[in-house]
């Protein structure tokens, strides 16, 4: 919304794009907004390495494959605004994440 031009917002993105480090991509996951386990079991198998599932219950196929922080279990979803960040009562969630 703050470029000048659509081209302008275009070369921005372009140019960001090329900054990612596809080796270290981080693919994060919770599960509002209806998800079944038909989802979960998408976002289980992607094939990305550093994989983040934010959750309040235990899912069938659950694996070592990915981060699991679970959290707020009275609860059947994730809500966004619990995604717990930084340091919480439960787990150190930077430390976590920063040995991916």
């Amino acid at each position: 919304l703050h470029y000048h031009s659509e081209q302008e917002a275009r070369e921005k993105w372009e140019r960001r794009v090329q900054r990612i480090n596809w080796n270290k991509l981080l693919v994060k996951f919770n599960d509002q907004n209806g998800c079944t386990e038909t989802e979960v079991n998408k976002f289980m198998n992607m094939p990305y390495r550093n994989k983040v599932f934010f959750t309040c219950k235990h899912w069938p196929n659950e694996d070592e494959n990915f981060v699991i922080i679970r959290q707020f279990p009275k609860y059947n979803y994730m809500m966004a605004s619990y995604e717990p960040f930084g340091k919480t009562k439960y787990i150190d969630i930077t430390s976590k994440l920063n040995q991916l």
